[in-house]
């Protein structure tokens, strides 16, 4: 979030697009999307934040490797 803050970006949108398993076990699969740069990236956990959290390392790096690829230009 502080990147795209950074660069007057808008904040990533984390959306649940499924729940599996039993209450006890259930596995969360998220999906986070950065609507200006068209980024969308799913990340999976044991919980919702942790989905979200794998979600946003992923998204972390496309972000890092499109500025990286804008500079380059």
């Amino acid at each position: 979030q502080e990147l795209l803050q950074s660069r007057r970006l808008a904040l990533p949108d984390y959306q649940v697009v499924n729940i599996k398993g039993h209450a006890h076990s259930q596995v969360f699969y998220v999906k986070c999307i950065i609507r200006q740069m068209n980024i969308e990236v799913k990340g999976e956990g044991k919980s919702r934040r942790k989905a979200e959290q794998r979600a946003a390392k992923k998204a972390i790096i496309e972000v890092k490797s499109s500025f990286e690829k804008k500079q380059s230009e």
